[in-house]
């Protein structure tokens, strides 16, 4: 017979999965950057083995644009680990591409199944992590506490349901949690083959982590809790094992196409950042500039945590005296021991819940993982307060006066439930693969053979970097760290000033822009504005998300001709700015 804990935990991780069955908006998304990243580095693999008539066969996908076989030999040329291969404003400019590998995993599901199966796929991967988060909470905890603490943190999980390298990341996080809880398991028999056998499965997992994404610091900062906790509480044994588990780690993270540069590269990956991106704001800014329930629903969150943590300060430094150490009180019944007999620090683990919970304050790309690699600890904890104060607690809930109140608690929180979105998945974007006709525009460029130089702006470059190059490089893309610190304080001042503007068009001697028209920067909109009015340039393309512009030229007369947009079509948006 199937337990109720897996029931309950597959329905969870199912309806978690919900959320990321989202149709994609290639337009501003990252992905079609990370397909083009797999398909340069197979193409620099195949070479050697191949010859350059793996550059024919790359003519043949509908990955990028080329028009011979030597623009991909060109493109490949280029060092796509350590520099900027698809700008031509800053090629040589030095960046690590550290999800170089997520780049080759989508590449190849993308050209076996397309979009669909990468939607799929993320789900799956998403769907996964949640289970196994919930079965890593299970270990120390009853699965009642573990439910109620997954269903009130999967909102946060769900904050970003884009297919990117993120999603390996929150995957590997539980796996880190679910190997290290069972290395750690006081109880258990020593065998030396077991932890050696999870010692090789971290290594594979951090080794292919490190080349995934750059959160992989996160895998050494839940084992550096884990470790942290073994010396807290003196136990040798587990302090010895996870010593060596940490050299395993670090000696992985090392094995990346940019060394010791690569694997310190979290610590330092904001120093170039001069762009506002909003992903990576803090939450009381986001507040002031786009509110949405998510950033409240984290803020109650912080709020109900900081109180909770107060009780349990309390609760555990009570314990601690009364009895002398932080063990999990002693339970009754045997099964209940088999599920919580380990010592847990609840002092270690408040210090890891706080110090994940600070950074999504700082950081509100950060909520997802606050979501998923906070519920173990935080079921533990949940587990260690109800084995406290348990019965007071079915006091409390049995008192007739409080019936009422509690009551009311419930209609608010169905009430907060259905009106703010967070628990419902977004049924306008429902569907696998990407947005009807999300590939419209650059059929068009590429159709009616419009030339480079081409503008674009920051949102658009990943879009522009799987559709046109190598034929056309980007003038950016939406990777700060991968331009100089100065580049684009200019970028936002030539959009902003008509004679930086002119200017530029001067030196770079630009033939198209291509944007995409719900740029919600002050200076990108004013941008768009002055160019539909500028004389030098024609509308010749919109759609939903993208408008192109030619430069009136003898190389575009022709297309000019046949498609500027009349004046007429934009009125409705200069008249409203």
């Amino acid at each position: 017979m199937i337990a109720r804990s897996w029931i309950i935990f597959f329905a969870i991780s199912l309806y978690a999965s919900t959320f990321f069955i989202t149709r994609t908006n290639l337009v501003t998304s990252d992905l079609g950057r990370h397909i083009m990243n797999g398909k340069l580095v197979l193409l620099a693999i195949k070479q050697p083995l191949l010859g350059d008539r793996v550059f024919e066969q790359a003519l043949h996908d509908s990955v990028g644009f080329a028009v011979s076989p030597q623009e991909w030999k060109q493109a490949v040329s280029h060092p796509i680990f350590t520099t900027n291969a698809y700008s031509y404003t800053n090629p040589e400019f030095g960046v690590l591409n550290h999800h170089w590998l997520f780049g080759v995993l989508v590449y190849l599901v993308f050209l076996g199944v397309g979009f669909s199966g990468l939607t799929i796929l993320n789900a799956v991967i998403v769907a996964s992590a949640v289970g196994i988060a919930l079965h890593a909470s299970h270990t120390r905890a009853h699965w009642k506490r573990v439910g109620v603490v997954g269903l009130f943190l999967l909102p946060l999980v769900l904050d970003r349901t884009e297919i990117r390298p993120e999603s390996m990341s929150l995957l590997f996080g539980a796996l880190y949690f679910l190997l290290l809880s069972k290395v750690t398991r006081s109880g258990s028999p020593e065998r030396t083959h077991r932890w050696m056998i999870t010692g090789g499965v971290l290594f594979l997992l951090q080794l292919i982590w490190v080349n995934t994404h750059i959160f992989f610091i996160l895998g050494i900062g839940i084992w550096g809790a884990f470790w942290l906790e073994s010396i807290f509480l003196k136990q040798r044994q587990n302090s010895i094992k996870l010593s060596v588990l940490g050299i395993i780690l670090l000696v992985a993270s090392l094995l990346n196409p940019s060394g010791l540069t690569g694997a310190l590269a979290p610590l330092g990956i904001f120093g170039n950042y001069d762009f506002l991106v909003a992903e990576n704001q803090n939450t009381f800014f986001m507040l002031r500039i786009l509110p949405s329930p998510r950033h409240w629903y984290y803020l109650f969150l912080a709020g109900t945590l900081s109180v909770a943590g107060g009780v349990s300060l309390l609760s555990f430094f009570r314990s601690t005296k009364v009895s002398g150490n932080t063990e999990v009180p002693t339970l009754k019944t045997a099964t209940t021991q088999t599920v919580l007999g380990s010592k847990r620090s609840p002092l270690v683990w408040g210090i890891y819940i706080t110090a994940l919970l600070v950074a999504g304050l700082w950081l509100n790309r950060l909520y997802s993982f606050f979501g998923l690699l906070a519920l173990p600890p935080l079921a533990w904890l949940g587990e260690w307060l109800w084995q406290l104060h348990k019965e007071k607690l079915k006091k409390i809930a049995n008192t007739p006066l409080l019936l009422p109140l509690f009551s009311l608690c419930g209609f608010a929180i169905l009430w907060i439930a259905s009106t703010s979105g967070l628990f419902f998945p977004p049924v306008t974007r429902w569907g696998v693969g990407i947005l009807p006709e999300n590939l419209k525009a650059s059929e068009f460029f590429i159709t009616n053979k419009l030339q480079g130089p081409v503008f674009n702006n920051y949102d658009i470059g990943g879009y522009l970097i799987f559709t046109i190059f190598p034929h056309e490089r980007v003038y950016t893309d939406n990777r700060p760290e991968a331009y100089p610190p100065d580049f684009f304080t200019t970028f936002k001042q030539v959009q902003a000033d008509p004679s930086l503007w002119e200017k530029l068009v001067e030196q770079e001697q630009f033939s198209t822009i291509y944007f995409h028209r719900h740029d919600l920067t002050d200076h990108g909109q004013q941008f768009l504005i002055e160019r539909i009015k500028d004389p030098e340039w024609a509308p010749v393309f919109v759609d939903a998300s993208v408008l192109i512009l030619v430069r009136r030229t003898v190389e575009n007369e022709k297309i000019i001709t046949h498609y500027e947009l009349p004046p007429q079509l934009f009125n409705i948006s200069l008249e409203g700015k």
